[in-house]
């Protein structure tokens, strides 16, 4: 990963789903900026993102489904190639309460701790990542991507606040 000391964003499948709340007028720009940051090494994801966004996009309309066909378009380039296995146990040996606790069981692969377990290997490597996520809330008893991010040194943003520093203000 060549970035020339430029920030690396690593997305969250939630972020990208905020591609269908962009207006019409400018989504073609932003997903055009978005492959450019794909194409600069810039813009990266764990595979569970991709996992996840075809769990979301309806079944009938996958192949319409724009952040899924996004990230399924960009998955060689976009996709990191490392499983991130060992990582991203020890970031839920840590924080246990990322992922809801039947998702496991359930069969699922949240993609939560391999964005952080992603973001931390980056780093260490010396590299500026960062994660855009909009999980952000607390609910039940799960907490977010971005306060785990955030005790671990982590920095990330929201979806919108992401596009705006790269210049698209809606």
């Amino acid at each position: 990963m060549a970035t020339n000391g430029q920030t690396v964003w690593i997305t969250d499948s939630c972020s990208l789903i905020q591609l269908k709340t962009i207006p019409h007028a400018i989504r073609g720009l932003i997903v055009t900026h978005l492959d450019g940051l794909v194409a600069a090494d810039r813009l990266v994801y764990p595979k569970q993102v991709l996992a996840e966004l075809k769990g979301y996009a309806p079944s009938k309309g996958l192949a319409t489904d724009l952040p899924y066909t996004w990230a399924k378009g960009h998955e060689t380039v976009a996709c990191h190639p490392d499983p991130l296995m060992l990582e991203a146990k020890l970031v839920l040996k840590a924080h246990r309460d990322l992922i809801e606790a039947d998702a496991i069981a359930s069969g699922k692969d949240p993609a939560d701790p391999y964005l952080v377990a992603l973001a931390q290997k980056l780093r260490v490597q010396g590299v500026d990542a960062r994660i855009v996520t909009d999980d952000h809330r607390q609910i039940n008893n799960k907490v977010s991507v971005a306060a785990v991010a955030g005790v671990l040194g982590v920095p990330s943003t929201v979806m919108r606040i992401f596009l705006r520093g790269e210049g698209f203000a809606y």
